[in-house]
């Protein structure tokens, strides 16, 4: 850091290194994506706090909070279509399908929206999703919705990915009417009927917008010892001000290691860390 004499007034170009030494955090007001901003903030305070200044690596695996975003996967094989005609689209539906989390759940592929419809097949409305990737060229060349006209007539449902990034030929969504056909934001299509997800450049928020597509699209969070309702019983316990559950964890995640043996008669050791506690609290 920067050091001045006591009662010295610091260079102003001394301060505002100091202050704008990493890139600000991107404020998102957005529910999901406002948990993350939040985490970003509590980090980087944590992390120059007393404590941790000289412990950052106790967390360098972030920050969890109820509500986030957490992995997801689908209960069922899930094809996600992209138009090649879709400038950014078939890239965009690559990223968002690596996002599904590789431990539970059935696999993801991306194909061609114009082979998918080619090869036909009654179940493309069921075990796919068309990924439409909108920025300002989406509907530059007529083919593109051509496709998506024909995709929608299908019965296929399609999930909107907005780019953010100025970079990346990102504009308003309000500019998106200007732009896209006429026929299709109209009955039958209403292709802006559909809530569109933020696409964010910075990898916190970007995590979220992946997750989130995957949401639309109908993967669900992948059950949480911590954060998930856990079944089985629940006992109570009254206090003042405050009203203690404590959960019987009955489904663990697969990276914990508090397995109960197979075959074993005794009950789980009860977790000790903070992160494995089985009670949690909830003001009144």
């Amino acid at each position: 850091g920067c050091a001045f004499e006591a009662g010295a007034e610091a260079p102003a170009d001394a301060v505002l290194g100091r202050v704008f030494a990493e890139a600000p955090v991107d404020w998102v007001r957005l529910h999901v994506f406002q948990l993350e901003s939040l985490k970003m903030i509590a980090l980087r305070m944590l992390k120059r706090s007393p404590y941790y200044r000289d412990r950052n690596e106790e967390i360098t695996g972030g920050l969890r909070v109820f509500g986030e975003m957490r992995s997801v996967s689908f209960a069922s094989p899930m094809t996600i279509l992209a138009i090649t005609t879709n400038a950014g689209g078939l890239a965009a539906a690559h990223e968002v399908a690596g996002a599904v989390d590789p431990r539970r759940g059935e696999g993801v592929a991306v194909e061609a929206a114009e082979s998918a419809l080619r090869r036909g097949g009654a179940d493309l409305s069921r075990s796919g999703r068309l990924l439409l990737y909108l920025n300002s060229a989406t509907f530059s060349q007529p083919a593109t919705a051509a496709t998506l006209r024909l995709v929608l007539e299908r019965g296929v449902p399609v999930t909107l990915l907005h780019e953010q990034d100025g970079g990346r030929e990102a504009c308003q969504f309000c500019e998106l009417f200007d732009l896209a056909p006429r026929e299709l934001q109209l009955a039958p299509y209403k292709l802006f009927d559909t809530i569109a997800v933020p696409l964010y450049q910075t990898a916190e928020l970007r995590a979220v917008s992946l997750r989130q597509a995957l949401y639309d699209m109908g993967a669900r969070p992948l059950r949480s010892s911590v954060f998930a309702a856990c079944r089985g019983r629940l006992r109570w316990r009254f206090g003042p001000r405050r009203v203690a559950v404590q959960r019987e964890r009955t489904d663990l995640d697969p990276d914990l290691d508090s397995e109960r043996s197979a075959g074993s008669s005794e009950p789980p050791t009860p977790p000790t860390s903070p992160q494995r506690s089985r009670e949690c609290a909830i003001e009144r």
